[in-house]
């Protein structure tokens, strides 16, 4: 798919995919905008095997084998693997992956069977320019990190980064990090995530787009033309299932970004934003475009001056805490619970009554 002009080039990032058993459709006009790109890059949160679970103590997704087929039916020409789930099923479950995706002649980054696997980036020519993507995480997230001999995720730690992107851009390479980090369902990247992309910055990537948190965080142009957006929230999340209770995304988690970033000779990045929603099982364009819009400058006000974000992460990590407790404290809200969570909460509160 190359639909570049000479001295131009579109690449589409949108964020975190989980197919499911049955993934959804694409809108028609949601689809004409990203066959308009030279590529489309997604965040592919899933191995695509058969079960053989290896860690009952998260959320494990698994994709059908043959679901990954919609991918190209959405547009998507490459993914990254650097996430949490990846390595959800094991080594056998990553294979299982990888086998589907080359099949599918779709290039990913970011896993690998050891370290140097891992670690290398996806790379494009397309006429005058060069694309290196590197995928990397955080072990924060829960994410198996390759080492030398054993398979995972390329690790987001530095300096080992931040030489690796000096040296791709002495090749001469546009420079795009994708990071998962950070904490789910925060609309703020923590202060972590800020200092750390700002170090990706330093280094000399052209571009930061990262995921992780499943919500619609902001994003900073410098006057560099340097790009970063915390996160893009979820392009397509299917229903999962935890714990033997089946779960459907909603409000915020149905909500995405996705950035169409020009790159033309001799001028700085120009960013086109997207807002896209989940309905059901279609991805579309959403038509509240004001509202997102708003909602989304506000998610950005904080991050142009970074002097104050010590300051101002502690109150949105203070202000979550609040909103949860008053959830939990709400009779109306207990049929949530499981009987187990409130039996064990039950015992434990009689302990401490008989003592």
């Amino acid at each position: 798919m190359v639909k570049n002009i000479e001295n131009s080039i579109k690449i589409a990032f949108v964020g975190d995919v989980f197919l499911g058993d049955q993934p959804g459709k694409i809108g028609t006009d949601l689809f004409e905008l990203l066959s308009q790109c030279d590529h489309v890059i997604a965040n592919l949160e899933t191995p695509l095997c058969m079960p053989s679970p290896i860690d009952f103590s998260k959320i494990l997704l698994r994709s059908e084998p043959g679901t990954e087929n919609v991918l190209r039916e959405w547009g998507i020409t490459a993914v990254t693997l650097a996430n949490n789930h990846i390595f959800d099923h094991g080594e056998n479950g990553f294979k299982a992956t990888r086998a589907a995706l080359n099949t599918l002649q779709i290039p990913f980054a970011g896993a690998g069977m050891n370290r140097s696997e891992a670690a290398c980036p996806l790379t494009f020519e397309i006429g005058a320019f060069r694309i290196a993507i590197i995928a990397c995480t955080e072990p924060g997230t829960q994410a198996q990190i390759a080492t030398s001999n054993t398979p995972g995720c390329h690790h987001l730690t530095f300096p080992d980064i931040a030489a690796q992107i000096q040296s791709i851009k002495q090749e001469g390479h546009i420079v795009i990090v994708v990071p998962h980090w950070g904490y789910c369902d925060y609309e703020y990247p923590s202060q972590e995530v800020v200092e750390n992309g700002e170090k990706l910055l330093a280094a000399g990537a052209d571009l930061v787009i990262g995921h992780h948190s499943h919500v619609v965080q902001g994003m900073n142009q410098r006057s560099s033309g340097q790009v970063i957006a915390y996160s893009l929230g979820n392009f397509y999340f299917g229903d999962y299932n935890f714990r033997g209770r089946k779960v459907s995304t909603n409000g915020e988690s149905n909500r995405g970004l996705c950035l169409i970033v020009e790159f033309s000779a001799n001028t700085l990045p120009e960013v086109q934003k997207i807002y896209t929603c989940q309905k059901a099982n279609q991805i579309d364009l959403d038509a509240n475009i004001d509202k997102r819009e708003n909602e989304f400058q506000q998610r950005c006000v904080p991050l142009y001056d970074l002097s104050n974000y010590p300051t101002y992460w502690p109150k949105v990590v203070r202000k979550r805490l609040y909103r949860r407790l008053t959830h939990w404290l709400n009779p109306f809200n207990w049929h949530e619970m499981k009987w187990a969570t409130i039996n064990a909460l039950w015992i434990m509160i009689k302990q401490q009554l008989l003592r």
